[in-house]
């Protein structure tokens, strides 16, 4: 959890079933235990951070305005073999969608 940036335990749990972490000493059972306890960062963060503001400014229109972000070369290759991802949003619909390529 701390070595991983303080990644949520829910997100920890995932990586470790699906394989994506090698080296990683914890079992399914060991990150639920470690659920159980409280890390004492990761509380003070989650009350110092306030509510993100409203801006009171929606797009009405599908795909009126999408925001997009590229990302990478990533240092490690991902299991599909790409080093790049792209991250597409609507504005609109809140829908958001990712697409790795090399």
């Amino acid at each position: 959890h701390r070595w991983l940036g303080h990644l949520g335990y829910d997100n920890l749990d995932v990586m470790v079933r699906d394989g994506m972490v090698v080296g990683l000493d914890i079992g399914r059972a060991g990150i639920q235990e470690a659920k159980a306890g409280v890390c004492a960062p990761c509380v003070m963060v989650k009350q110092q951070r306030g509510p993100y503001p409203a801006t009171g400014h929606k797009v009405a229109v599908l795909l009126g305005l999408i925001h997009l972000d590229v990302c990478g070369p990533m240092p490690e290759v991902s299991l599909g073999g790409t080093r790049h991802v792209t991250v597409l949003l609507d504005d609109c619909t809140g829908c958001c969608t990712t697409r790795h390529f090399s």
